[in-house]
């Protein structure tokens, strides 16, 4: 929920920030508008920030962007705040503000909202909405909705989606017909199949709940706790 408040918090500063239109880092040339053909056939020439529009109309890349970006493919070679809402974008670094991508959004991390119509992907921490059809990222935390949701290191968040999994740790909720952790968990799975590698401290509801080592609770058809006392239940399992 502390996360959820901060992307909430960051998007409204990066609105108002958006709206001033001055230069990002005033040691570097900039412009408030850039019309892209196709990158380095721009106009204005040259690598520079854009603190306003940026027009992508095949493919279009700056440095910053603070502001609005709209075409088909939209490129920041470092952070982006504001609204990016083309075919493809692609942020080398955090986006702070919204990503709306026809087909996707790629970005070193997320603090907003992140909308593709295919992939989202996030090489770095996402404190998000993060949703498309597959959703990837390395440590998350808000609300992940997509038929996948894969998370490279662990999910203190909410996913919502047919297969859910982490890399690590979960302690935040997963909703799906598959949810998995290699890590274990210590917050809820719900699903028709969880699955706990390691310790699993916290709930797993479902039709065939499995974890390696169960010191929580299961409540389902079939319960497999690999290494516990009460190996194989029905019903429910549980071990403190």
């Amino acid at each position: 929920m502390k996360k959820l408040v901060l992307a909430v918090c960051a998007m409204a500063g990066v609105a108002a920030s958006a709206a001033v239109g001055t230069a990002i880092d005033d040691k570097r040339p900039w412009t408030p508008v850039e019309i892209d053909l196709f990158s380095p056939v721009m106009v204005p020439f040259g690598d520079r920030d854009v603190s306003g529009l940026r027009l992508d109309l095949i493919y279009g890349q700056s440095l910053f962007l603070k502001g609005l970006d709209v075409g088909l493919v939209g490129k920041s070679s470092e952070t982006a705040y504001g609204l990016q809402a083309c075919g493809f974008n692609w942020v080398e670094n955090a986006v702070y503000g919204v990503q709306l991508g026809a087909l996707g959004n790629r970005a070193g991390g997320v603090y907003g909202v992140q909308l593709g119509g295919v992939l989202s992907y996030d090489t770095g921490d996402t404190v998000a909405l993060q949703a498309a059809l597959m959703n990837f990222t390395t440590g998350f935390g808000g609300l992940q909705l997509g038929m996948l949701n894969w998370n490279f290191a662990g999910c203190d968040g909410i996913q919502v989606g047919l297969l859910n999994a982490s890399a690590s740790e979960s302690s935040g909720a997963e909703f799906g017909l598959v949810n998995y952790s290699s890590g274990g968990i210590s917050g809820v799975q719900v699903g028709f199949l969880n699955c706990a590698d390691r310790s699993s401290s916290g709930l797993q509801v479902g039709v065939f709940n499995a974890a390696e080592n169960l010191s929580g609770v299961q409540l389902g058809l079939i319960n497999v706790n690999a290494i516990g006392r009460l190996p194989l239940m029905v019903i429910a399992n549980g071990n403190f």
